[in-house]
């Protein structure tokens, strides 16, 4: 995706030089995000989430498909940027009905074509063209108070709010240290306590500083 990312983003800026630079770099991530999915899509029969983010010229560019997220933390606080995109969603539901597919609740869950449970995301050749690869895109601007960005999967927001994820993280964003800090009370150590086998992949967790 990066390599992909990079080129889509020189080929924007060449073909449309009087473009705005917002509107060249959120058309080369979504060029981006089908190009990888047409690319999986012909040597894979399963399927990934994806979220994403590029930092140019002092602004944000953030983007996903499926159900990971991305959360800014801007002075100790989190700053969701992203949405899911899961059958659950009423507008996805209706634009998966209104190309022919059906959605099922099963046992409490919606899916698509009784499989899937989130509605966009890379490859899943087989539930296409209900499963989209093209992502919802925000751009911001970055400044002195935004610290750092959270990136991770529902392996994580699953068990963790944003806030609690974005406590955990900053101090060793912001100090620099290499220990982690004490397990605060709820959801944090209902998912690490320290008898309990890890729950979260390593994969599924990534954390990025100014």
């Amino acid at each position: 995706m990066p390599r992909i990312m990079t080129q889509e983003l020189l080929l924007q800026q060449q073909q449309t030089p009087m473009t705005t630079t917002k509107a060249v770099k959120e058309e080369a991530v979504r060029r981006a995000y089908l190009r990888t999915d047409a690319d999986f899509s012909t040597s894979s029969a399963g399927g990934a989430c994806c979220v994403t983010t590029l930092l140019r010229e002092g602004r944000l560019v953030v983007s996903n498909a499926c159900d990971c997220r991305a959360v800014l933390c801007r002075a100790g606080k989190a700053n969701p940027l992203t949405s899911d995109h899961r059958v659950s969603c009423e507008d996805e539901r209706r634009r998966i009905e209104s190309q022919g597919g059906f959605v099922v609740d099963c046992r409490g869950t919606w899916r698509v074509q009784g499989s899937l449970a989130v509605s966009r995301g890379i490859s899943d050749g087989h539930l296409k063209p209900w499963v989209l690869a093209e992502p919802d895109t925000t751009t911001l601007p970055v400044d002195a108070s935004c610290e750092f960005l959270v990136l991770a999967s529902d392996g994580l927001w699953d068990k963790v709010d944003a806030q609690e994820a974005v406590d955990v993280a900053r101090p060793l964003c912001c100090t620099g240290s290499q220990q982690l800090p004490p397990r605060p009370a709820g959801g944090w150590s209902s998912w690490r306590r320290p008898e309990a086998p890890p729950t979260i992949s390593p994969s599924s967790l990534s954390v990025y500083r100014r």
